[in-house]
């Protein structure tokens, strides 16, 4: 293994095995570096929609669980909004597998990985960027890329973000459990996922069958959820399907609230994925974004080793585009979200009452329109809505 790279990743989630991959394949010598020892349990749902795998140039059905062709989303009141679709929106995968997987994608690029490494210290000079592991491993790079999650080391060190505010991130709580798929067919007949809105102010609760195993969690904004075993027992307790289950292995874990503006780069520095505050304001996904934001962190390292700037005001760049490829769409869905999330009796009935918001929401998950789109015909059928939903 060299010493001095081109890049250096910290994080092999989503993102930075991503482009750890895709910089690999450009002829860039990479290091994908990992705190945890691979593969490795991560708290999250498991759900990757269909428009984070048309990202990617490659199949994953050995890491595919369940195929999803519909959701069913839930007013605190008890009924739901029936999603159905002709095509997959979505699959469900455990995180362990699934990221290893696009780890050894990596590596097969010819990217180099070093798990069990947790980076301990991070110096940025005028010349190179130096990391040390915990394990005394020492290197260096021209660009660091921060794709080490919402708590990044890489962006503290860089100076790009101390702390988040409480209205910044989501804290939540999951468990995945293995119960065999009958038991898994009698809590959730129908193989879709579910989202609970509703269970508290701001917060949410999921159910997602995934063949042997079944993902139930809760989330909510950070600010407003002081206790989420409460909420989480709260939420098994107030769905009797779920009674019947008991010896709940919980994970808790932070999700930044995407759309909010925040600084993304410094020397030699970028952040990717959750180290950037790329997730989804409404669903919590985090996938599609991480493999976006890849892409065009992709795009500026190239541009900045041909000019051999490696500044601040070099990579800016990537926070440009950044923010008119994914950042104007987190920050629709955001408005959005905070409809739904303080209001999701109202904003719910629409759709349950309006054929066409379903139709519309669908190709929205599916990745066929946008945010801005999709939030504009909302705005735009709201007075035949209101009166659909008088009537009904």
């Amino acid at each position: 293994m060299a010493s001095n790279y081109d890049i250096v990743i910290v994080g092999a989630g989503p993102s930075g095995s991503t482009l750890a991959r895709l910089s690999a394949k450009s002829g860039f010598s990479t290091l994908l570096l990992e705190k945890e020892k691979f593969p490795r349990l991560k708290p999250c749902g498991g759900l990757v929609s269909v428009k984070a795998l048309h990202e990617l140039d490659f199949k994953v059905e050995e890491v595919t669980k369940e195929t999803y062709r519909g959701a069913r989303i839930f007013r605190p009141q008890g009924d739901f909004v029936e999603l159905e679709s002709h095509s997959p929106i979505a699959i469900g995968v455990s995180r362990a597998d699934f990221d290893n997987f696009l780890v050894q994608k990596a590596v097969a690029q010819g990217a180099d990985f070093e798990d069990d490494q947790m980076v301990r210290h991070i110096s940025v000079s005028s010349k190179t960027a130096k990391m040390v592991t915990s394990k005394g491993l020492e290197v260096t790079s021209k660009v660091v890329v921060g794709a080490d999650g919402v708590n990044s080391i890489v962006a503290q060190v860089a100076g790009i973000r101390r702390s988040w505010q409480p209205s910044e991130v989501a804290s939540g709580l999951v468990s995945e459990m293995k119960l065999g798929k009958e038991t898994v067919r009698q809590i959730c007949p129908d193989p879709i996922p579910e989202f609970h809105f509703g269970i508290r102010r701001t917060g949410y609760g999921w159910i997602f069958p995934k063949g042997e195993d079944l993902n139930i969690g809760v989330g909510g904004l950070l600010s407003e959820q002081k206790n989420t075993i409460e909420l989480f027992n709260s939420f098994v307790s107030g769905t009797p399907r779920l009674t019947v289950l008991s010896g709940f292995s919980l994970q808790s874990h932070l999700l930044p609230v995407g759309g909010i503006e925040r600084h993304i780069c410094a020397d030699r520095t970028l952040l990717v994925g959750d180290a950037g505050g790329f997730v989804d304001p409404l669903s919590g996904e985090g996938i599609f974004y991480a493999i976006l934001s890849a892409k065009e962190a992709l795009k500026t390292i190239i541009n900045v080793f041909h000019d051999d700037d490696f500044s601040r005001e070099a990579l800016l760049q990537y926070e440009k585009n950044c923010e008119s490829s994914i950042m104007c769409e987190l920050k629709h869905a955001y408005s959005f979200a905070r409809k739904v999330h303080y209001h999701p009796n109202l904003m719910l009935r629409f759709f349950i009452v309006d054929r066409r918001l379903r139709m519309d929401f669908v190709s929205l998950l599916r990745g066929e329109t946008t945010y801005k789109l999709f939030t504009k015909s909302v705005y735009r059928r709201l007075p035949i809505t209101l009166v659909k939903s008088i009537i009904h």
